[in-house]
């Protein structure tokens, strides 16, 4: 059973050194609707160092390699999902990639898996050697048995921002704000009277002067 592999949060396997287990499925139907059947497990030992494996059921039959040679064929895509137990339910999360660059790497590719901060499931992704596909025929011994790496990402939360900080920092400018914008209530002279005192020294010192002196001699002589 090819293309499309399914992984089933399953429970906790019976074993100290290990995590978490997961189901893997697999399916070889192009549509919509692909049905899955099982291809193995991941045994997740560390989800802090990403330490996980893949644990193969059984080497693909000659019928499997067939499916996945007609699905190399139509162009078809292999997709992976996982499921997780949920209060809701069942969750999936899926990805895919080109069934040929299965087919043509021998059957060797990366499965991703994101864990959230909790340890809970929220994607999957695979990925296989080459993104091309060449056209290459791929010896049937290479084609029982996959050679799989599992990687395990866990998100760790971001910087929390100092909320108390920006509340009191918020309070400070509109404070420093409205007391700059208090109203000042004094009359027009007395906030003005700095300026206008000079000028009426000015004025009445104007006022005060010596008129310019009327040059007019009468020049006359009697004769």
């Amino acid at each position: 059973m090819m293309p499309n592999i399914t992984i089933v949060m399953g429970q906790q396997l019976q074993c100290p050194c290990l995590a978490l287990g997961l189901e893997l499925d697999c399916a070889e139907i192009v549509g919509p609707n692909p049905t899955f059947t099982n291809r193995g497990a991941i045994a997740i030992r560390s989800i802090k160092t990403g330490i996980a494996d893949h644990q193969q059921e059984d080497p693909l039959s000659n019928d499997d390699i067939e499916k996945l040679k007609k699905l190399v064929e139509n162009d078809g895509e292999y997709r992976i999902r996982i499921s997780s137990k949920a209060a809701a339910g069942t969750r999936y999360v899926s990805s895919f990639t080109k069934a040929c660059g299965l087919y043509e790497s021998g059957l060797t590719d990366t499965l991703t898996v994101h864990m959230d901060p909790s340890s809970n499931l929220i994607g999957v992704s695979i990925t296989t050697p080459s993104p091309y596909c060449l056209g290459l025929s791929t010896p049937m011994e290479r084609l029982f048995d996959f050679n799989t790496t599992v990687e395990v990402i866990q998100t760790v939360p971001g910087p929390t921002p100092e909320t108390q900080f920006f509340v009191e920092k918020m309070e400070r400018e509109r404070a420093e704000k409205t007391k700059g914008q208090q109203q000042d209530n004094r009359s027009f002279l007395g906030k003005y009277w700095m300026y206008i005192v000079p000028l009426l020294i000015v004025v009445m010192l104007a006022n005060n002067a010596d008129p310019n002196a009327q040059g007019g001699g009468s020049g006359g002589g009697g004769r």
